[in-house]
């Protein structure tokens, strides 16, 4: 069931959860538990609908993900339904991703994989990841990823020439204007 937001945007869990959410939460805070948390080497999330938890931008979470060298976050913004889903959507894009799940793993990820479980959304136009620095990324792989001349992703891709050995790009679609 997808995650409803009304009007402005927010999201009632009590009057209206959503089973995907609720199952992605649970899942995710598992992670957290106790003191002895998991060293995960790689780990793949294919259907995530961005939810900002609270518990992302918590040091558990830092620790958890920073060990992490390989990977796949498959974001699937078609989870979230609504008259301003659009906000959560572009939240989850611009916010989430870059913040919260590839932030923390900078120092260790060797590959990354991206991916738009919708359409390609207008809001992988947007992807800034001029803050974020891979030092040892080998591999990139986007799909349904918008790519244009004007945004940061080409830039993020072209910063890590010097240890990148495999770039895959599938049905990312390339809009050049003038």
């Amino acid at each position: 069931q997808p995650l409803v937001v009304d009007d402005s945007g927010h999201v009632d869990l009590d009057r209206n959860p959503s089973e995907a959410v609720i199952v992605e939460s649970t899942l995710l805070q598992a992670l957290l538990r106790g003191t002895d948390r998991p060293h995960l080497k790689s780990l793949a999330i294919t259907n995530l609908s961005g939810y900002p938890y609270k518990f992302s931008n918590s040091q558990d979470f830092v620790e958890v993900l920073s060990s992490v060298e390989h990977l796949h976050i498959g974001l699937n913004d078609a989870l979230i339904i609504g008259p301003c889903a659009w906000k959560l959507a572009e939240w989850m894009w611009l916010v989430t991703l870059p913040d919260s799940l590839l932030g923390p793993t900078q120092a260790r990820l060797m590959s990354l994989t991206l991916v738009s479980h919708h359409v390609p959304t207008s809001f992988s136009l947007l992807l800034d990841f001029s803050t974020l620095f891979f030092p040892v990324l080998h591999r990139i792989k986007l799909d349904r990823i918008a790519l244009d001349h004007h945004r940061r992703i080409e830039d993020f891709i072209v910063a890590h020439g010097r240890t990148l050995r495999t770039l895959v790009l599938d049905s990312c679609p390339m809009r050049v204007s003038f």
